[in-house]
């Protein structure tokens, strides 16, 4: 939850939580984009490439069960100046985890 909100910065007060829960509701009937990215901004860091933010999108990915995951890393210039751009090695590691899973995966540079 604590990096959805540093990434996503919701004005709505929208939780991640809400949408799981929301995405259940497609029963696998779905596919997931997801942007990697890792970086400070107003003095918050984040990444979520660490091993615990990759266990638990993983675990939410295993629940919702998509019929395809697609891997981004940040293609344009972000609000925040310290951003970084995911490798595409990288990116090719996380999309080997959600294969093993069963979920078809497609990776975009």
């Amino acid at each position: 939850e604590e990096t959805f909100q540093k990434i996503n910065n919701p004005k709505s007060g929208l939780t991640l939580a809400e949408i799981l829960e929301n995405l259940s509701l497609f029963k696998g009937q779905m596919i997931i984009q997801t942007l990697f990215v890792k970086g400070t901004h107003q003095g918050a860091t984040f990444d979520n490439t660490t091993e615990e933010e990759l266990l638990a999108w993983l675990g939410h990915l295993e629940r919702l069960q998509p019929k395809l995951v697609m891997i981004y890393p940040i293609a344009r210039a972000t609000p925040a100046e310290d951003v970084e751009k995911i490798s595409p090695d990288k990116l090719w590691e996380i999309a080997q985890r959600v294969e093993a899973l069963g979920i078809a995966t497609e990776v975009y540079n």
